[in-house]
């Protein structure tokens, strides 16, 4: 049992301390938003920059997660920052395009299963929020303008 874990260890360091795949190159890769795009796992690897096993051995040991619900848990991520936006007003249909998940039905189903509400059930209590939010700044300034 030791061993295992030394030998998951090792490849973890080995892993990111290797040239071919750093952590910087899979953030920049998340923050061009390119998973939203349709992309097959071969052809994610290449557009990242780093061979199909290296991506592979990063999503396993860094991620903890397959190439599959690495994606999807991104794309969700990603539609949730639009839902809360108070300035984002985008029907749910449109929002989905945008992240790459372009079935509504399938969109809504992959939504509920990693946030535990519908995109409309999560837009509403974030809103809900940012009123929330706003009201108590809004009353914070008002007792500083007060003599």
């Amino acid at each position: 049992m030791q061993q295992k874990k030394y030998l998951h260890h090792a490849l973890k360091v080995m892993l990111l301390s290797s040239e071919r795949l750093t952590v910087s190159k899979v953030r920049n890769w998340v923050k061009a938003k390119r998973f939203c795009e349709e992309m097959s796992f071969t052809e994610t690897a290449s557009d990242i920059g780093v061979s199909p096993l290296s991506l592979k051995l990063y999503l396993r040991l860094v991620a903890h997660k397959g190439f599959p619900r690495w994606r999807r848990d991104l794309r969700i991520a990603e539609a949730a920052k639009l839902l809360s936006d108070p300035r984002e007003s985008e029907p749910v249909y449109v929002i989905c395009g945008l992240v790459g998940i372009p079935d509504v039905r399938s969109f809504r189903r992959q939504f509920a299963s990693v946030t535990g509400m519908t995109p409309g059930e999560y837009r509403q209590m974030s809103l809900r929020q940012s009123r929330l939010s706003s009201q108590r700044s809004g009353q914070a300034s008002e007792g500083m303008r007060k003599p």
